[in-house]
């Protein structure tokens, strides 16, 4: 292990982040309660979804915000980041399924702005007949009326859609949701 590499790239990661969230200056304009946030996605995501909430409150920004943030920060990650299943021969640290994308945008979000409502969801994704088990995410954001909105955000791919009516439907592809836990 090299010692100096080791501080320096974290001191780097540190202090990007200290510059990331300076240079957006986003700031959470509604909060939500645990009781709120399990109203919200029971009624409009999926009736009885599982559910991991550990936090007492979630800080919601405007969807314009997130858009923002897609397009010059996250934005497609499988620019940086390859994906690989976890059956494939990985070959280092940048190899990444669908899991490793959907927990690490959240934490992601979590830690460098300190925006909470980016959940990782557990649940199928159905194009056709085909039916696989597939982790994503779902922000709760703010939407034009400055109302709470769940919005599925597919990190592998920086697409995203409104949920409404419980359907959720990207390009060809149904996703519908099983559980889900926020940071």
């Amino acid at each position: 292990m090299n010692i100096a590499q080791a501080k320096i790239g974290s001191n780097a990661i540190r202090l990007g982040s200290l510059l990331l969230r300076r240079a957006y200056g986003i700031k959470p304009t509604k909060t939500l309660t645990t009781s709120q946030v399990d109203y919200l996605m029971n009624n409009q995501v999926a009736m009885g979804i599982g559910k991991f909430t550990p936090d007492y409150k979630m800080n919601l920004i405007k969807w314009t915000d997130w858009l923002n943030i897609f397009e010059t920060y996250w934005g497609n990650r499988s620019d940086v980041f390859v994906y690989a299943t976890d059956t494939d021969n990985w070959d280092g640290i940048w190899n990444c399924d669908c899991d490793n994308f959907a927990f690490y945008f959240s934490a992601n979000m979590a830690m460098v702005f300190g925006i909470n409502s980016a959940t990782t969801v557990w649940g199928d994704w159905i194009r056709g007949k085909e039916k696989i088990g597939h982790y994503y995410n779902i922000i709760i954001a703010l939407d034009d009326n400055n109302e709470p909105a769940p919005y599925l955000y597919e990190p592998m791919n920086g697409k995203w859609s409104k949920i409404e009516n419980k359907v959720v439907k990207i390009e060809d592809a149904e996703y519908r949701s099983k559980w889900f836990i926020f940071f």
